[in-house]
């Protein structure tokens, strides 16, 4: 006796007819763009705050460039792992005041310019401040 494949979901709700599923999707983007543009934007409206988003990864880097400085290329080390986070604070000064910027700390050699030296340190780079006064 030969038994049946169980179910799909698919064979439960209509069967394999997508239009449905694409119905579907619309309508949930819809609902979530009317609910999301016909509400106030009441975080825009305050005179102090402080927000501080941020970025982090992590990742091995597989290169053979460290061994230029080894007289003896088979002792350079050939895989790096590292880090890299950005931190981009803002923050608001009042009803004109306003400032961001963006710092990045990492654990080098993370990028593939930096592996031509195996020295393992952590770097601290301001990559952006901006100090701005609005009069609206």
């Amino acid at each position: 006796m030969r038994q049946s494949a169980a179910p799909q979901w698919s064979d439960r709700l209509g069967g394999g007819d997508v239009r449905w599923k694409e119905g579907l999707i619309l309508l949930a983007v819809v609902l979530l763009l009317e609910t999301t543009l016909c509400r106030p934007l009441s975080a825009q409206t305050v005179q102090f705050g402080v927000a501080l988003p941020f970025t982090f990864s992590a990742g091995v880097l597989d290169t053979d460039r460290a061994q230029y400085q080894y007289t003896d290329a088979s002792s350079a080390p050939r895989f790096f792992g590292g880090f890299r986070l950005v931190a981009m604070p803002e923050v608001k000064l009042g009803s004109h005041w306003y400032g961001y910027g963006a710092v990045q700390l990492r654990l080098a050699p993370y990028f593939y310019q930096d592996a031509y030296n195996d020295v393992r340190q952590i770097k601290c780079d301001v990559l952006q401040g901006f100090l701005g006064y609005s009069r609206s």
